[in-house]
């Protein structure tokens, strides 16, 4: 007789039953069984109790075969698994690949108006989206004295990628000394990306003075309207100057008086280019957040409240949102 057979005829039908109940593993049903075999070969256990083992080996196995399909075992360190992002359709894809080539061929444009070596930069830069990704840097170090302060999110969405992708463009830009990102931990607002090269201040420069001679033809071609508080010059934008020249459109609401007896809040859209974000970072306390999640979340607080986004003293309410605002 084996030493098996021997250990199992030792514990006893009682404890053998046991046994099978709390057993976890369909190899050790099996190993049991086949023990079982053994020793009834041998004479040690009758019929009626092999069949008895049998019956629990088989319910033993259901409730495994349910406990792992329910995942009941899983270890509760790993926690619930994370939710599936939403993926683009191919629509969307094929715009953002058309805004991201566009912001590389406008970027390779002014490079050389710049008098810089499009050649090189392309040979250290390879990739079409880290070039939309510093192009946009450009653009929105034009918008803001010379720094850029935009959340990843703002200039993924302007640039036509993804937020990896610009983090990943982010750590190659910095890498190969192309920009300077200082931490606004410390200070109390959101990191500032810089240029770090002479031809990219050139850049921003042109893109500056490209846009202050939109703004002249904007504030000529504009009338002064009368609203309550007194008389205002629109100069409001709903989106940034360049991307609509990129895209070939004109500039909305170009040439055109807006008949509003009150300041609306716009109801879609970026608010980055506009007299909203100035508001953001005028009135915002501790670290500045994006202006465009500050505005999603003063739309939700309207809709909850059904206030109107062109109510009265709407820009009073959208200041207070702003003070109570935290990231």
């Amino acid at each position: 007789m084996s030493v098996s057979a021997l250990a199992l005829s030792q514990l006893g039908e009682r404890n053998i039953l046991s046994s099978v109940k709390n057993t976890w593993s369909n190899s050790a049903l099996d190993k049991c069984i086949q023990n079982v075999l053994g020793a009834h070969a041998r004479g040690l256990f009758g019929d009626g109790f092999v069949e008895s083992v049998y019956d629990a080996v088989n319910e033993r196995r259901a409730v495994l075969a349910v406990a792992e399909k329910s995942a009941a075992r899983r270890p509760e360190k790993w926690g619930t698994p994370l939710t599936a992002g939403t993926k683009l359709s191919l629509t969307e894809r094929r715009a953002n690949a058309r805004t991201r080539n566009i912001c590389a061929g406008w970027f390779s444009a002014k490079l050389e108006k710049a008098g810089a070596s499009v050649a090189e930069i392309y040979e250290k830069l390879p990739r079409a989206s880290v070039r939309a990704v510093l192009h946009t840097i450009c653009e929105l170090c034009a918008l803001s004295r010379g720094r850029c302060d935009a959340a990843i999110a703002t200039i993924a969405h302007k640039a036509g990628c993804s937020r990896s992708a610009v983090e990943q463009a982010l750590a190659q830009l910095k890498a190969s000394g192309f920009i300077s990102i200082e931490s606004g931990k410390a200070s109390g607002m959101t990191s500032i990306i810089r240029p770090a090269l002479s031809c990219l201040v050139k850049v921003i420069n042109w893109c500056r003075e490209r846009l202050e001679r939109a703004q002249k033809k904007t504030a000529q071609s504009d009338g002064s309207i009368s609203a309550p508080g007194g008389t205002q010059k629109v100069r409001q934008k709903s989106d940034s100057y360049f991307l609509n020249k990129r895209l070939g459109g004109k500039e909305p609401n170009s040439g055109a008086v807006r008949d509003t007896e009150t300041i609306a809040f716009p109801a879609t859209g970026s608010i980055y280019f506009s007299r909203w974000r100035d508001l953001v970072k005028e009135h915002s306390t501790g670290v500045t957040p994006d202006a465009d999640i500050v505005a999603n979340a003063f739309r939700k607080f309207c809709k909850d409240k059904n206030i109107p986004l062109d109510a009265p003293k709407i820009e009073d309410r959208f200041i207070k949102i702003v003070q109570k605002f935290r990231i």
